[in-house]
């Protein structure tokens, strides 16, 4: 029996980002907020040579046992797609860093 095959067209589209908005911030012991929510926000990386680990979340609620990932010192991270657009918050276990924060929209 010989096998029919169609085809589909299938379009796909991807949102550039025109604009790189480096964030100076500086993350201490308490919650801080690292960037507001964006519903334009393409993409976020931070690179980290602050000598501290530095824990990120997604709410002021975030601490060192409680977060979404950890950036250890000497790293970079870029967002994986799709983009997270809300609000994003950060804290180190003592003291202060102030990483390379990038945005882009």
């Amino acid at each position: 029996m010989p096998i029919s095959i169609q085809s589909v067209a299938v379009t796909t589209s991807e949102s550039i980002a025109t604009t790189a908005n480096k964030l100076s911030i500086t993350v201490a012991a308490t919650a801080t907020s690292i960037s507001a929510a964006n519903a334009n926000r393409k993409g976020f990386n931070i690179e980290n040579k602050t000598g501290q680990t530095i824990f990120v979340g997604t709410a002021n609620t975030v601490s060192a046992s409680n977060y979404w990932f950890s950036i250890p010192d000497g790293t970079f991270y870029e967002m994986p797609r799709p983009i997270y657009t809300g609000a994003i918050f950060g804290i180190v276990a003592s003291g202060t860093a102030a990483p390379q924060i990038t945005e882009f929209v």
